[in-house]
């Protein structure tokens, strides 16, 4: 009995005399992250979405080269702003369906040109109406079907000769919508949408505690991972090496490198909007966070000086060879968002919303 309190007073004051272990403010590392990331990302993706609405309709009003051109050039910052906040599976863009209004991609049924197809032929015979549109299949609502009607072949064709109106109907109510759900996102995560993510508890509906919220941005930076690793690429590169481009992410458009890219940053971005300091104020010796950041920094280097397209780099050997390994380089990426950083931080594991995708 006298040596089993003699330990249990030695156990006590080792851990008197031990230096605490740091804590990580979690209600402030939700607020930086989105404030610095979440926010910021959602006003940029309506800010490009309202250019393309202007693009478009611009276009329509008088279809000329010049005009299809700066069309196209809206399209291509809408891609990249969407980029930028597609691994935010969370949210008001949860609600109503609105991620798959926007992006309706995998499309592995081609959903989007059996739509696209209906809804043209509708429009040449009627103008669209708004609120049928909106209420009608998310798969034409958005970015994909856009792409088709601004650099399918056929499409282009008959929109530049003004061949019936049903094409630049369904283009404008695309874009129209874009718009409007970019405003709503941009200011819903300006406002009420803040406030289960930043007061949590156990009257929301949302969120308990401020360590459920950090869970799920957290699981964002592994999830956009994994979608760039899974999705851009996997679909696109077989395991006995042959390359399927026609599963490409924009690959009509030639953009889908840029896409690749862009998410690779906006994952860098969520990083360094708060997880990096957290994990300075865990990690005595800064080891964790210098991987993820050398990890990031080496994925993005791969892509470097590879253009946009991605069906062009699938064809070239070398390409094939730096998109090769920058999967094996997500791998590791993903291993440390999804086990360290997340076992750091003392959160469990983690839903990816990107699962069954």
């Amino acid at each position: 009995m006298v040596r089993r309190v003699a330990v249990l007073l030695a156990g006590m004051l080792l851990a008197w005399a031990a230096p605490a272990r740091a804590q990580v403010d979690l209600p402030a590392l939700n607020a930086a992250l989105i404030d610095g990331h979440v926010a910021p990302g959602y006003a940029r993706f309506a800010t490009a979405a309202d250019g393309l609405d202007d693009a478009v309709g611009a276009l329509c009003a008088a279809p000329t080269e010049a005009g299809l051109a700066a069309a196209r050039a809206a399209f291509r910052g809408a891609v990249a702003a969407w980029s930028g906040v597609q691994h935010l599976r969370l949210g008001p863009v949860e609600a109503d369906n609105r991620y798959h209004r926007i992006d309706h991609w995998p499309d592995r049924k081609n959903a989007v040109g059996r739509h696209l197809a209906r809804a043209v032929d509708q429009a040449d015979q009627a103008p669209v109406d708004p609120d049928r549109f909106r209420q009608g299949s998310v798969a034409v609502q958005g970015l994909p079907a856009l792409e088709r009607l601004l650099y399918g072949p056929d499409h282009v064709a008959a929109l530049m000769a003004g061949t019936g109106p049903g094409r630049c109907r369904v283009a404008t109510a695309i874009t129209a919508n874009l718009a409007a759900l970019g405003g709503q996102l941009a200011a819903e995560w300006a406002g009420p949408a803040r406030r289960p993510f930043l007061h949590p508890g156990p009257g929301e509906a949302l969120y308990r505690t401020p360590k459920e919220v950090t869970g799920d941005l957290v699981g964002a930076f592994g999830a956009g991972v994994e979608m760039i690793r899974d999705l851009k690429l996997g679909r696109v590169l077989a395991a006995d090496g042959a390359t399927r481009p026609q599963r490409g992410e924009w690959r009509r458009a030639g953009l889908g490198l840029l896409a690749l890219r862009d998410s690779l940053k906006a994952q860098a971005d969520l990083f360094h909007a708060g997880l990096d300091t957290a994990l300075e104020t865990l990690d005595d010796d800064g080891a964790l966070g210098e991987a993820i950041q050398s990890e990031l920094a080496a994925a993005l280097r791969l892509t470097e000086d590879l253009g946009d397209d991605l069906t062009a780099v699938l064809a070239d050997p070398d390409g094939q060879r730096r998109l090769a390994l920058l999967s094996s380089q997500l791998s590791g990426l993903k291993e440390l968002a999804a086990g360290d950083l997340r076992g750091a931080l003392g959160l469990g594991i983690g839903f990816n919303a990107f699962d069954g995708d």
